[in-house]
């Protein structure tokens, strides 16, 4: 079992604290994660010699994390990912939604998660986190309540739950949305990993990443993870679906066995460090971002600052993007006495 500890990390404007808690195993392999934004913050595991390194990428300082707003290891919702026009349409009603790029809503319009301070239980087993959003917040309808549960076990596999429940229909899409880099702290990209993901088909998308309904194969292609290739192989490809994300920034449509299992759907392998990171969610879809818009920020790994496109990827699980628009991708629609709950868990392991 995982040891907590807690500190203060720091304090907004309002004199409200930010906290930082930490769950630590007996090989000294921990998680942080902090109720601003029901966020992971550090991810430090052991390589194949049982160094241990950082695996996420963040910010040295909370104030960091509060100036730039953006969502480094952050729970994201109401609804994660794009919904183009920043409107949904839900029994035939439409709410109109923050708009925060372009016209469209990302990660829940300037009302998303990432920056609320959550409330938080802890102790040794697990961190929860739980958020009252009122009904209207960034245009959504319905007061939800919703959990972040993190739980870290000995064989280093960090599991999260995402819980949801409402008192009228509104749209939910919950995801962790943390930048990983399992070869640490002097790994400088993630080009030379390996990657592999359980996927035949992408959500096609237009020049503003928002899919329109196509469901494009990717056999022997740019977006053909399946037998697993170097993230770097064909990133700058001359593909328009790559050049529209100036790299991955894709969701992919899991193959499943069972609808809502828990199963595998993706790996990550860096040889030089003999860390894999195993990704395994309940959800029907991965959106892999291979950090495309980085260059000018600093970020800390560990030890040492580094910045550079590519520095890192993500590995979001989720529904569709734009699912609310689009009928024949996976209802996004969460109703009263239905309950959300979906598990997402990052298995890490070395390679001898």
């Amino acid at each position: 079992m995982a040891k907590l500890s807690k500190q203060v990390w720091g304090t907004l404007e309002d004199g409200s604290q930010v906290l930082l808690y930490r769950l630590t195993l007996k090989d000294g392999s921990y998680v942080d994660l902090s109720n601003l934004g029901a966020r992971l913050v550090s991810c430090v595991m052991p390589d194949r010699q049982g160094k241990l390194d950082n695996c996420v990428q963040g910010y040295p300082e909370l104030a960091d994390y509060l100036a730039d707003g953006k969502n480094h290891g952050a729970t994201c919702g109401r609804y994660a990912n794009r919904l183009a026009a920043a409107t949904v349409t839900i029994d035939g009603k439409h709410f109109q939604l923050e708009a925060n790029e372009g016209p469209n809503t990302l990660h829940g319009g300037f009302a998303g998660y990432n920056l609320h301070l959550w409330d938080c239980q802890a102790d040794d087993e697990k961190v929860v986190f739980s958020l009252f959003s009122p009904d209207g917040e960034g245009g959504f309808p319905g007061n939800l309540e919703v959990k972040t549960t993190y739980t870290l076990s000995e064989d280093h596999h960090l599991t999260i739950l995402e819980e949801a429940d409402t008192d009228q229909a509104t749209v939910v899409n919950l995801t962790n949305h943390s930048y990983f880099n399992i070869g640490g702290d002097n790994c400088p990209n993630v080009l030379g990993q390996r990657l592999t993901i359980h996927a035949d088909f992408t959500t096609e998308v237009d020049a503003a990443l928002i899919p329109g309904g196509a469901i494009l194969p990717v056999k022997g292609g740019c977006f053909d993870f399946n037998r697993g290739k170097l993230i770097g192989q064909d990133i700058e490809a001359d593909n328009e679906q790559l050049c529209f994300g100036k790299g991955y920034d894709h969701n992919f449509v899991l193959r499943k066995t069972e609808r809502g299992q828990l199963e595998e759907a993706a790996r990550i392998y860096d040889p030089a460090s003999g860390r894999e990171l195993t990704c395994l969610t309940t959800k029907p879809g991965l959106q892999i971002y291979s950090a495309n818009h980085l260059s000018s920020l600093p970020y800390r790994s560990a030890a040492q600052t580094r910045s550079g496109l590519h520095t890192a990827i993500c590995l979001e699980t989720q529904n569709f993007p734009n699912a609310a628009a689009i009928t024949w991708f996976p209802d996004p629609v969460l109703r009263p006495q239905q309950h959300y709950a979906q598990t997402t868990v990052y298995a890490f392991s070395a390679k001898v």
